[in-house]
């Protein structure tokens, strides 16, 4: 399950992730990870000036939520933060509903 679904995440979905992702070549995801790894967005972040819904599970093993959605969240001035207890990081694919009602609400 962890860290991107949970028990009630159906199989043809887990298969569907797991080939999508399979599908990006090495040397991509290698960039992408070096990418998110290396950049340190801090000085952008505080330049973002409208108000920003920041989703994410506590459960997440791939981006802790220690350092990324509570940190993100500081350095946005007009930030929220909607934690999903027991969530993982696949939100999409776990938590589809509450994930859209939240961005609907966000936008109204």
């Amino acid at each position: 399950e962890a860290p991107f679904f949970v028990k009630a995440t159906s199989q043809a979905l887990r298969d569907w992730a797991t080939r999508m992702m399979e599908s990006v070549s090495l040397p991509v995801a290698l960039a992408c990870h070096r990418t998110l790894t290396s950049t340190d967005c801090r000085p952008d972040l505080a330049e973002i000036d409208r108000p920003v819904l920041i989703i994410q599970g506590d459960k997440d093993a791939s981006m802790p939520l220690a350092i990324t959605g509570e940190l993100t969240n500081k350095h946005i001035a007009r930030s929220r933060i909607s934690i999903y207890e027991g969530a993982p990081h696949g939100l999409p694919f776990t938590h589809t509903n509450r994930l859209i009602q939240d961005i609907i609400t966000q936008a109204q």
